[in-house]
């Protein structure tokens, strides 16, 4: 072969024939197709993953700013509505940088559990007070359970020392009941 600068060129330019691109894109379908369950699977477990993580972080946020401001926060949860937030109590003021409003992702809903503990909570709407000195309020909300629509579910629930939430499992419960 010979190139325009009239030299040849031992190596000849190869380029993949039609049979051989539609071979590689069967291949490449066989694949997406064998890994789109898991990998659903996979985003779906890091939704409520995601959204544990920001309730989490939202009752540390509120007992915290109950502490700065000296002002008792309430997180109050909407399950019918999917939606959770943070703002001061009633009677106190409110502005856009102490009052949050969050929305859960569309394949997973907000459960208040049935335990004698969260029958404490004599409120309309399900709530988490949050007091000045840091503790919480005796009547708020021991757990919450975030689940999946499709697998799975996540509970939060208030740490031992009631002083703040963590998330926890029904093993680990039992197996604190169970220590001498």
């Amino acid at each position: 072969m010979i190139s325009r600068t009239g030299q040849s060129n031992p190596i000849p330019r190869g380029a993949f024939t039609l049979i051989e691109l539609i071979v590689v894109l069967g291949l490449l379908a066989a694949i997406l197709g064998i890994t789109a369950p898991t990998l659903g699977r996979f985003f779906g477990g890091r939704a409520i993953t995601e959204e544990t993580r920001r309730f989490v972080a939202l009752t540390q946020h509120g007992s915290n700013q109950a502490i700065n401001e000296g002002v008792p926060m309430v997180l109050w949860i909407e399950e019918q509505q999917g939606e959770y937030g943070l703002r001061p109590e009633s009677g106190y003021p409110t502005n856009r940088f102490n009052s949050f409003r969050y929305q859960v992702h569309d394949d997973l809903s907000l459960e208040v559990e049935a335990t004698t503990l969260n029958q404490l909570n004599t409120t309309k709407t399900p709530s988490i007070l949050f007091l000045p000195d840091g503790s919480i309020s005796e009547n708020s909300l021991y757990s919450i359970v975030i689940k999946d629509r499709r697998e799975g579910q996540q509970r939060i629930a208030q740490t031992y020392n009631r002083l703040g939430f963590e998330v926890r499992n029904e093993q680990y419960d039992q197996d604190l009941l169970m220590r001498p």
